[in-house]
């Protein structure tokens, strides 16, 4: 059984499985809390230059809302009850689950969702690109469980 984030499979995962409308569609039921628990595993800590930076995220269609900051090389998040509560000083990207995790996915550019009508943006949308700047592509095919080369 191999691991893929916020899926498990019975077979050697292939590239295919995080292309695809029906994979979207499919990590649409997750929590959004485990989405950017493993987007905090794929921060580039080793490019990080002593930055703190944030961000906040709302799901418009699910109606969520999230805090997000990267301190000491750490990604953190909070989710909030009312979008009123989002840290005021940081920028807000305000967008759909299906877009975000497009975004995530590496399905579409982070440029492209910044310029995209389906989302918006309060505040400098240099600091959101930047904040997403410092996250690694992950990688689809790593397996938590490794078998012995024969």
């Amino acid at each position: 059984m191999f691991f893929l984030p916020f899926m498990e499979v019975q077979q050697p995962p292939c590239r295919c499985l995080l292309s695809g409308r029906v994979t979207v569609l499919s990590f649409q039921a997750r929590p959004t809390e485990r989405f950017l628990e493993a987007m905090a595993t794929n921060l580039d800590v080793e490019n990080l230059k002593n930055e703190n930076q944030c961000i906040n995220l709302v799901l418009s269609d699910t109606q969520e809302n999230f805090s997000l900051w990267v301190e000491n090389s750490i990604m953190q998040f909070k989710r909030h009850d009312d979008s009123k509560d989002l840290a005021s000083d940081c920028p807000t990207l305000t967008v759909t689950k299906p877009l975000y995790l497009k975004m995530i996915t590496g399905q579409i550019k982070g440029v492209k969702v910044l310029l995209s009508n389906e989302s918006k943006v309060k505040g400098n949308p240099l600091e959101i690109g930047k904040f997403f700047a410092m996250f690694k592509r992950p990688d689809s095919t790593f397996p938590i469980v490794t078998r012995p080369n024969d």
